[in-house]
């Protein structure tokens, strides 16, 4: 199915929650910006978290998180390191550059880095109502993103997220001329196999974990939880990832369970 049809399906449900869903304006529209005063040590991990250890049988998950590096990046890394959880961070440009120790941190702990544009603008306008970007802008965004991913002691990027998932065709092509490949982080209802915890709203710790580990049904469709090759859907910048990091535990609780493992390597059709 084409990308921007997978869009138009999934976009219309998303939209309606725009005006009900508690904190969903602020992220929506980008208002949580960087904290330029996060600690770029990692912490101590809490004590008794659960680790990912099974048969794997079920298959593998792939963790994603965006819109850091921010104050909440190294608590959440940290836990992950715990419970044995590799992760993809998609991360913001100009945010890299406020606080590069945070995302040398994460490539020193083995944490792969995409690129999450420069500064989180949308690329089509859809979601935040703007002009689309011109060529040259939607290069810029993803150059120079990448660039201050690599000062940061990176290596380059190969994978990148659209802010609001908003992207053309086109603009999937000016990215894989920089060997960008598109990760998406929602897909299509019922048939699709990227999971959304919609952390982004201001949900409780439980009910994120719910979303992923069993699904949600939301407006009359439903969103299957995870199972093999899942794209997990996190954000670790902005101010709920505090229950994101709550959550986290509970869904490793729940893949031991369930015999599901993790993995970094995203699968090659993420849209």
């Amino acid at each position: 199915m084409p990308l921007i049809l997978r869009r138009a399906i999934v976009i219309i449900i998303v939209l309606l929650l725009a005006g009900t869903v508690g904190g969903l304006g602020a992220w929506k529209f980008g208002l949580f910006k960087t904290s330029t005063a996060a600690s770029s040590a990692m912490p101590a991990a809490p004590a008794g978290l659960p680790v990912l250890a099974n048969s794997c049988s079920a298959g593998y998950v792939t963790f994603t998180f965006d819109d850091g590096p921010d104050v909440h990046t190294l608590a959440l890394a940290s836990e992950l390191r715990a419970e044995h959880v590799p992760a993809v961070f998609f991360e913001i440009g100009d945010k890299v550059a406020a606080n590069p120790g945070i995302t040398r941190t994460l490539v020193a702990h083995g944490f792969v880095i995409g690129d999450h544009t420069w500064d989180h603008k949308s690329l089509t306008g859809a979601s935040t109502k703007t002009a689309p970007l011109t060529d040259a802008q939607a290069r810029a965004e993803l150059a120079r993103a990448s660039a201050a991913i690599v000062a940061a002691g990176a290596p380059k990027p190969t994978l990148w997220r659209a802010p609001y998932d908003d992207a053309s065709q086109h603009d999937v092509s000016l990215a894989t001329a920089q060997g960008l490949r598109l990760v998406m982080s929602y897909g299509v209802p019922a048939s699709g196999n990227i999971a959304d915890s919609q952390d982004w709203s201001g949900n409780s710790p439980a009910s994120i974990a719910t979303h992923v580990d069993s699904g949600y049904t939301l407006h009359g469709v439903s969103y299957p939880g995870m199972r093999a090759n899942t794209i997990l859907s996190f954000h670790d910048g902005i101010p709920s990832a505090v229950n994101t990091i709550k959550a986290i535990p509970v869904i490793v609780a729940w893949m031991n369970a369930h015999h599901l493992c993790a993995t970094s390597t995203v699968r090659p059709d993420a849209t």
